[in-house]
């Protein structure tokens, strides 16, 4: 029998236990509790924390687990250690470890209640896997690969695509050198790119071309806490599609451009080439009607006239198609240019059409800007010979052309009081020998809109309308103020 100086008072240790342990009968008595116990319940009163069950202690689901899992001891049952939450008196959350052991003191049952504060116990281990898992939840994205590398290109993770790529697991590459497992030879043509990126700490990009296919790749610095550089993330997505899309645009586009220009080309060739034939038979359809006047018969006056009319129409076709080509086909230089002045030279050009129709025009002080002087006389000239071609009847033209200052832009009106234009054909009339009415009742080849568009818009501006039937249309186009 041990010495009374030597008997180990286990009381007393478990009164001095960071552990709480807890002892009650079936019912749920309390028959004691140490004081970690009584502190994990929130209770100040250790006589008072006595006087309830076990169950009043615990929140409703962790009680009712309690209940079934001494249902289960008492079936003979093991019930195996379990992790629950627990809120704290003071309101920190942590996660106790509970072991449920039934027991017999004297003739009774009881059950002993023993928990732990596992909180801070996770091992480094789970707390790398932890790390790394997540890791990969954040690089296993969209892009078709994806990995992280230390600053010494040592793999640090990578996503499941990649590491098929290299014929693999993520786990064959963790803890290899990049520049040993990768095929990709951009890596290493950018190296010296990838020390400024840990240098300057911003990301750089670049497409890079392998086995027949086009990625898009970045490199993307992780900072620490305090601002250094200590990792790299480096992603590629495939953009071969995207790739032979622009190449076949390309394509398309150098094609087209070819086109154009042969059209282009073939346009003003064949402009310059019927001019003189076509003057040729209005001059002679003209000299035939002056010598034959009183020779000749009804009919065949009609003919010679019919010939002349059809013989200048074809005449300002061309001369239209021509100017229309030369807008492209010869560049022009840009300078200043005095609008008052090209408005001017437009005006004289039309003077008999202002002069026979009584046409009123006025105009707001207008600015010197950068253009091709010649291409906006075109532009002038054509709309205000469509604001007097499209007249109300027995009502003489008036016109008043403004121009406004904008954002880097000048915005000019033509604005007259004809016969207006149908709302749906705003965007029609811009369009290549579109005409909305009859040419025996508005003479015209179709193509003054069609040259004003391609002016403005070779200059950088935009060109609309705006109208009412009858009360007159509005023409719109904007120029760089410079």
């Amino acid at each position: 029998m041990p010495h009374q100086e030597e008997t180990i008072d286990f009381r007393a240790l478990v009164e001095c236990s960071s552990d709480a342990i807890i002892v009650h009968d079936l019912e749920g008595n309390i028959l004691y509790a140490n004081p970690a116990a009584i502190a994990l319940a929130r209770e100040t009163d250790p006589e008072d924390a006595l006087k309830r069950k076990v169950f009043d202690h615990l929140p409703h689901g962790i009680a009712e687990m309690g209940r079934k899992a001494i249902l289960k001891l008492l079936d003979g049952e093991e019930v195996p250690p379990a992790v629950t939450p627990l809120t704290l008196a003071n309101g920190d959350d942590i996660e106790v470890e509970v072991h449920l052991t039934l027991i017999t003191l004297g003739h009774r049952r009881v059950i002993r209640v023993y928990m732990r504060d596992v909180t801070l116990q996770k091992s480094v281990k789970d707390i790398l896997t932890e790390k790394v898992e997540t890791e990969r939840a954040l690089i296993n994205s969209p892009a078709d690969y994806a990995f992280l590398i230390d600053l010494h290109g040592t793999i640090l993770n990578i996503n499941d695509n990649f590491a098929r790529m290299l014929g693999g697991t993520y786990q064959d590459f963790i803890g290899a050198s990049i520049w040993d497992k990768t095929p990709l030879e951009g890596l290493s043509e950018h190296r010296e790119e990838i020390e400024r990126v840990i240098q300057s700490k911003e990301a750089l990009r670049y497409e890079e071309g392998r086995d027949n296919r086009w990625y898009d790749v970045c490199i993307n610095p992780i900072q620490s806490a305090q601002g250094n550089v200590v990792r790299l993330a480096i992603t590629g997505r495939d953009i071969t599609d995207r790739k032979r899309s622009e190449r076949q645009l390309e394509e398309s586009i150098a094609q087209l451009k070819k086109s154009n220009e042969d059209l282009e080309l073939f346009a003003h060739v064949a402009a310059h080439d019927l001019q003189e034939p076509i003057r040729t038979i209005v001059a002679y359809s003209q000299m035939l009607l002056a010598e034959q006047a009183d020779g000749i018969s009804p009919q065949a006056e009609k003919y010679l006239r019919n010939i002349e009319h059809a013989g200048l129409r074809m005449h300002h076709l061309v001369s239209d198609l021509r100017k229309y080509s030369d807008v492209r086909a010869r560049e022009r230089s840009r300078e200043q240019a005095d609008l008052e002045g090209v408005l001017e030279f437009a005006l004289k050009n039309l003077q008999i059409a202002i002069h026979e129709t009584g046409a009123s025009i006025t105009h707001d002080p207008l600015p010197t800007i950068p253009v091709n002087g010649t291409q906006i006389v075109q532009v002038f000239q054509n709309l205000i010979e469509n604001a007097i071609k499209f007249r109300k009847k027995e009502v003489p033209p008036v016109i008043h052309i403004s121009a406004v200052p904008g954002d880097g832009m000048w915005q000019f009106a033509v604005e007259d009081n004809g016969i207006g234009i149908q709302h749906q054909y705003y965007e029609k009339i811009f369009v290549l020998f579109e005409r909305l009415n009859h040419r025996d009742d508005y003479f015209g080849t179709g193509l003054g809109l069609a040259l004003c568009t391609r002016i403005i818009e070779r200059h950088g501006g935009r060109i609309w309308v705006e109208s009412e039937i009858g009360k007159g249309s509005t023409f719109y186009f904007t120029l760089p103020g410079g």
